[in-house]
């Protein structure tokens, strides 16, 4: 004989809440693990992007370099320029994971008659909230330059540094034999947006990639 009585209300109430709280674990699991693979491709994204920088786009441009631009010129948006503190020989300086406004400019001359040159900087776009590297040829500012990166990574730092100026009027003949180098220090994030929830901003500071390494130029005659 089988019993006609059901679920008791107690009973009821033990099965929703075991239910419940099955179902937070299980929804909690899935949130977890998305949020895991959407670090994960951000780092990949911003790890592919800074790695691609260095070596396929401002490492090729200064291997095949024939000079280094020291000198500035404002007007122009040319020249070697040292935003943050130190000077252009310093070697020690260090990007933060925090963005300080650390941007340095890059010019290095093409050829050996000095007219052909290329330069790199950062743009900050505070409306799309953009920070990305810019690769622009020749002396005009005017002339727009080729983004480097996507819009989804966001560059923090970009921290130049040379060997001594080779020209100067009290250069010893040491300075005048070295090789030809630059170090670059660049170090980026994922951008998220803003409004998104602090879970995943939580991420974004975890997404903070840096690559630092020296190229020398190819050789050529003072």
């Amino acid at each position: 004989m089988f019993s006609r009585q059901g679920f008791s209300f107690i009973e009821l109430i033990i099965s929703v809440a075991i239910f419940a709280q099955i179902t937070i674990m299980v929804g909690s699991l899935v949130f977890s693990s998305l949020e895991f693979n959407e670090s994960n491709r951000a780092n990949k994204n911003v790890n592919m992007e800074l790695y691609s920088n260095i070596t396929n786009g401002i490492g090729s441009y200064i291997r095949r370099g024939t000079g280094i631009m020291y000198e500035v010129d404002a007007s122009k948006k040319v020249g070697t320029d040292i935003h943050s503190e130190g000077d252009k020989n310093n070697f020690d300086r260090q990007c933060e994971e925090e963005e300080k406004g650390n941007f340095d400019r890059l010019t290095i001359f093409q050829d050996k008659e000095k007219t052909d040159l290329i330069s790199f900087t950062v743009e900050k776009d505070t409306v799309n909230k953009t920070s990305r590297l810019v690769y622009k040829k020749g002396n005009n500012s005017d002339e727009s330059g080729y983004y480097l990166n996507s819009e989804d990574t966001y560059i923090t730092c970009f921290l130049v540094s040379v060997s001594p100026n080779p020209y100067l009027a009290d250069a010893t003949k040491n300075i005048k034999d070295i090789q030809p180098y630059v170090q670059i220090f660049i170090a980026g994030k994922y951008k998220y947006d803003t409004d998104s929830p602090d879970s995943l901003n939580f991420f974004q500071k975890n997404t903070y990639l840096s690559y630092k390494t020296t190229f020398t130029l190819r050789n050529y005659i003072y």
